[in-house]
């Protein structure tokens, strides 16, 4: 826009932000990766003092734009991941959050709490658990009783220690815009939708881009229940739909190609699916955002698969059963 006439009514300033954020969420930059179609701070490799502060300059202009568009109510074209929403409106990290970060990381913390006391301590893991500044800390070994520790240990340690000095760089950006006491009435999810917008989602093309497979391998979107499933959506409002978009691949945001381009955790094309399970494994729709699948039990009439939807939509930010403060 240098040198560039014009009378901004808003336009100018949509313009702007949406310009800017591709700019700046640029994964080329090597500040940020793109995870599952989202952007998410990469751990810092800088070594050199100047490089260090070049990355948290960036950054924390970066934090600025997205608190100046979330303030001036525009939208960005780039999506922060969760895990860096969830960072600026101050709500705990999941466990679950993990796996579109770092999916093999996720799967094997995941066991841990389901393994057999001997299994663990077979391991022979040591870690350094938190302590009290006044307290010294020391190593220990890995036991079924301190589990949670542990889980706490790796998560804080993939999730914040890795990029430390980037993410708080980015957050000075962000709250020196807008106080973080504002943002504090928000969830991840609803940040998103506010920085990002809610998408107008085309329920054909979604429909016509979906894999099927389970028992619906065969009649594909003409098995009774999936067309039960469809027509659920068609009678979603477009701010309903977003929300089982997220819950299902992990972001509201849908390529610029379109349902067949969805990304999975590697940056693959991995298109949404539905799978079939018996009523008598799930009485709930079961997300895999990894793999952009939902598991769609087989129900007998339409208003029990629109309740289960409603249901699992409107408590989706509760199926956490690990979370990080």
């Amino acid at each position: 826009f240098a040198n560039e006439a014009g009378l901004d009514a808003g336009g100018l300033s949509r313009e702007f932000f949406w310009q800017c954020s591709i700019e700046e969420f640029d994964a080329e930059t090597g500040y940020l990766e793109i995870l599952n179609g989202t952007y998410q701070l990469k751990a810092a490799t800088e070594t050199d003092e100047a490089a260090k502060q070049r990355r948290n300059a960036r950054l924390t202009f970066l934090g600025r734009i997205v608190g100046k568009a979330f303030l001036e109510g525009h939208h960005m074209s780039a999506r922060p991941s969760i895990v860096m929403l969830k960072h600026m409106c101050c709500e705990p990290i999941a466990l679950d959050d993990l796996q579109l970060i770092d999916y093999e990381l996720w799967k094997s913390l995941s066991q841990l709490p389901e393994m057999a006391p001997d299994i663990i301590k077979s391991l022979d893991i040591t870690f350094m658990p938190e302590v009290e500044e006044e307290t010294k800390r020391e190593s220990c070994e890995l036991t079924d009783a301190n589990v949670d520790d542990f889980l706490t240990h790796r998560l804080k340690e993939r999730i914040f220690s890795v990029c430390r000095d980037g993410l708080l760089a980015f957050l000075n950006g962000v709250y020196s815009i807008v106080p973080p006491e504002v943002l504090l009435f928000l969830s991840g999810r609803e940040l998103e939708l506010a920085l990002c917008g809610i998408p107008k989602l085309c329920v054909d093309e979604w429909r016509n881009a979906t894999v099927y497979t389970g028992v619906f391998a065969e009649l594909g979107d003409s098995h009774p229940v999936v067309e039960r499933f469809w027509r659920c959506v068609q009678k979603m409002s477009q701010e309903d739909r977003a929300k089982l978009l997220q819950w299902a691949t992990g972001t509201a945001s849908v390529p610029a190609r379109g349902f067949g381009y969805l990304q999975g955790r590697d940056g693959s094309i991995r298109q949404f699916t539905l799978t079939s399970v018996e009523l008598s494994h799930a009485v709930y729709p079961r997300a895999h955002t990894c793999f952009n699948r939902i598991d769609l039990p087989l129900y007998r009439t339409e208003e029990e698969l629109a309740y289960s939807l409603e249901f699992v939509l409107a408590n989706a930010e509760a199926h956490s059963t690990f979370s990080l403060d």
